[in-house]
């Protein structure tokens, strides 16, 4: 792992091979959003036992992240993408220009309810047309076709949880994806295509 740290900006360089630390970090980055309009939602939060971001449309959540925010001698606060790049990051530090949207209340506004969830196991795969299935799970574009839901969702959001196996969660009523495995979570929002 290559890091330099700049007093409060870091440089971060993915090592060769399997780099879990900079695959979540990767994981966090995504969900950042690149509205600079949207100022508040341009920046990732690190707490003590989690890091988190969103663009309004999805949200995703690292719990126990104590391993990789001391490998790359993170400090709680907010953190403003600068360069991203495949294997190679640049971030800095900051003081936010608005508030962050509460973690624990998005997730309890899309709180499934039990009995109207379906349950599906997602392999997270860089899928095709032509592969559908992997490790008994699901790739990306089966796991949409399996819904049979009217949804919406960005397939690159699903693309962007990494490939990593995820419980799925799916309520058709809220009409929110919901993945989860030991360390990471993601909130996906649909689009109602009834609008349109």
């Amino acid at each position: 792992m290559n890091i330099i740290k700049h007093n409060a900006v870091w440089e971060i360089k993915k090592i060769r091979g399997k780099d879990e630390n900079f695959d979540d970090l990767k994981f966090i980055v995504k969900a950042i959003s690149k509205d600079e309009c949207r100022i508040f939602l341009t920046y990732f939060v690190i707490e003590k036992d989690r890091i988190y971001s969103s663009d309004g449309r999805r949200l995703h959540l690292l719990t126990n992240p104590q391993k990789l925010i001391e490998i790359y001698s993170f400090e709680e606060g907010y953190y403003k993408i600068l360069i991203e790049k495949s294997k190679y990051l640049i971030l800095v530090k900051i003081e936010p220009e608005g508030k962050f949207p509460d973690v624990d209340k998005l997730f309890n506004v899309y709180k499934f309810n039990q009995s109207e969830q379906k349950v599906y196991k997602y392999t997270g795969i860089y899928a095709n047309a032509n592969n559908y299935f992997k490790s008994a799970g699901y790739g990306a574009i089966p796991f949409l076709m399996l819904l049979h839901v009217k949804m919406f969702v960005n397939l690159n959001f699903i693309y962007d949880l990494g490939e990593q196996e995820y419980i799925a969660k799916i309520d058709a009523k809220e009409r929110t994806l919901f993945f989860e495995n030991d360390k990471r979570k993601a909130l996906l929002m649909s689009i109602d295509i009834d609008q349109f």
